[in-house]
């Protein structure tokens, strides 16, 4: 199971049907909350994944027709992060090379006994817990985009250097900058001299907070816009 309590659902690949069986039996032993779908070829892999949602893909390296290298490159094209494990029983220096420039998640060579898939098992919960943490991070992130796109309120964004990096369309109608015009700025270029010590003891306790992952503040300054029209602004 993973962290979050959600199954996993992993897509094990391999030409020999008995195996595959076998594999998949134990990997659900191992793995708490593992749901493991078998193929027997890489395409009809593809069609699985095409049809079930994945999480993780555990391939053989040496198949008829497309091998585990061919397959990972097929999806790649559609699944660029999707965790891959090359499980195989054909291992060398130069297919691990291959599989890495190639993007492979992991690499594992299959050894005699049962004790292999407990280690196979901890390799695909790590990555998928990794992928599925990065897959929230990015619908955090796109949600935050819309957000200041959209919101009626200014937004100004900056990086860790207290840079200008980003500027709503209602900011850019308070302050009469355009985006391109800030990027790269600091706040310095639109407070007044008045709200200056206000302003550097606010940036400075963010810094400080950010170290700490918290914080949140509340500050009016009197602001210069583009045209030198003075503003007082609640940040």
């Amino acid at each position: 199971m993973s962290p979050t309590g959600e199954a996993i659902q992993v897509l094990h690949v391999d030409d020999d049907p008995d195996f595959a069986d076998i594999a998949a039996t134990f990997l659900e032993r191992e793995g708490d909350g593992f749901v493991v779908e078998t193929a027997t070829s890489a395409a009809a892999a593809l069609d699985r994944l095409a049809a079930l949602d994945i999480d993780c893909i555990v391939s053989d390296y040496d198949m008829p027709e497309m091998d585990g290298l061919e397959f990972l490159a097929a999806v790649r094209d559609d699944h660029p992060d999707l965790p891959f494990v090359l499980f195989t029983g054909k291992g060398s220096e130069e297919i691990a090379s291959q599989a890495i420039s190639a993007g492979v998640t992991d690499y594992i060579q299959k050894e005699v006994g049962t004790g292999q898939y407990a280690v196979l098992a901890n390799r695909i919960r790590n990555a998928v817990t990794q992928y599925r943490s990065r897959r929230e991070l990015e619908t955090s992130q796109q949600r935050l985009s819309l957000f200041v796109e959209q919101s009626p309120l200014g937004v100004l964004e900056y990086n860790s250097d207290f840079e200008i990096v980003g500027l709503n369309e209602a900011g850019e109608e308070i302050l009469g900058y355009s985006e391109a015009e800030l990027r790269g700025e600091t706040w310095t270029k639109l407070v007044t001299e008045t709200s200056y010590e206000n302003a550097d003891e606010v940036t400075s306790a963010l810094a400080e907070a950010e170290a700490e992952a918290e914080g949140g503040y509340h500050s009016i300054d009197e602001i210069v816009r583009k045209d030198g029209e003075r503003i007082v602004c609640e940040w």
